[in-house]
């Protein structure tokens, strides 16, 4: 009699990627973004934290996380305002590692945005701002 051979089943491939945030904020900002536009099963994301210390670190952090998976592109989340520089962004590059730089508000430019942020906040009591919201037909 003869035998059938097996069919071994096939298993797709799954893309990675590795996504690091330089802290807390950037770490619940990606995880936001996962839930909202990656369908389940469609790509491992996997979202990490490189707990602050600067744009120097994020990268090197990024790099050493690389190393120990083998991840199909990585990618980190980072703020400039500190030990950031184009000796780093070269370095990202040469090791393909797609940067997406965050610029802070420093000094009086966020005291200004937060004093506008403020004005619009008290909407109903100061001149000058957007009325508030009200529903068609309310």
């Amino acid at each position: 009699m003869a035998r059938h051979p097996q069919k071994t089943p096939t298993r797709e491939v799954r893309r990675t990627l590795l996504i690091v945030g330089e802290g807390l904020a950037e770490e619940a900002f990606l995880r936001h973004l996962k839930a909202l536009y990656v369908e389940r099963g469609s790509k491992a994301v996997t979202i990490k934290n490189a707990k602050g210390k600067g744009g120097r670190h994020v990268l090197s952090y990024a790099l050493a996380q690389r190393k120990t998976a083998d991840y199909d592109k990585v990618a980190a989340l980072l703020d400039t305002d500190k030990d950031w520089d184009d000796t780093q962004r070269v370095r990202a590059r040469q090791q393909g590692v797609e940067v997406v730089e965050g610029h802070p508000l420093s000094g009086s430019a966020a005291a200004g945005h937060r004093q506008a942020a403020s004005s619009r906040i008290h909407c109903g009591v100061q001149t000058g701002c957007d009325p508030p919201f009200r529903p068609p037909g309310a």
